[in-house]
């Protein structure tokens, strides 16, 4: 029985490393992903699977030109409305609905993409702009407000995820 147990808990922490690895590893999205454009609070991108492919053989097969590695990408539409929040003009991850208070939303510019190849060179940025509801002495005011969306999304397998 106590073998069966010591089995049981390497074989959870093993699996825990495993994610917590994984986890790290796909922080920083816009490496991962391109042309990325915002519609109301959904971001929209094509990010990368770990399937490797050749350009001249697979469809949707992008090539990083930084790393000369080529992945099969996934079209994705995440809703940023479930993960980042309004805090008094500031906007902040682990909350929800700023799209309630915010408008002239935008994204930083970011990765070049050439169509002609299927390639990309992606920046080291992806940053959400907005103007969010704030307080200047009592008074209700709109504050340009930046919220880098490298700190708390990842692209997992082709999917966007916000951090925990």
């Amino acid at each position: 029985m106590q073998s069966k147990l010591i089995a049981i808990v390497m074989l959870a922490t093993t699996v825990a490393s495993h994610l917590l690895v994984n986890q790290a590893v796909a922080r920083d999205f816009s490496t991962t992903c391109t042309s990325y454009y915002l519609q109301g609070t959904v971001l929209k991108a094509t990010c990368m699977t770990s399937q490797a492919c050749s350009p001249l053989k697979d469809m949707h097969c992008y090539c990083n030109l930084k790393t000369a590695k080529c992945h099969i990408g996934k079209d994705v539409s995440f809703d940023l409305n479930n993960g980042i929040s309004d805090n008094n003009g500031s906007l902040q991850f682990h909350g929800a609905d700023f799209g309630a208070s915010c408008n002239s939303l935008s994204l930083t510019e970011t990765g070049k993409f050439f169509p002609s190849d299927n390639s990309y060179y992606p920046t080291d940025t992806c940053a959400l702009k907005a103007l969010c509801k704030g307080k200047y002495k009592s008074l209700p005011i709109y504050k340009p407000t930046v919220l880098d969306l490298n700190q708390g999304i990842s692209n997992l397998e082709g999917s966007l995820v916000f951090d925990p």
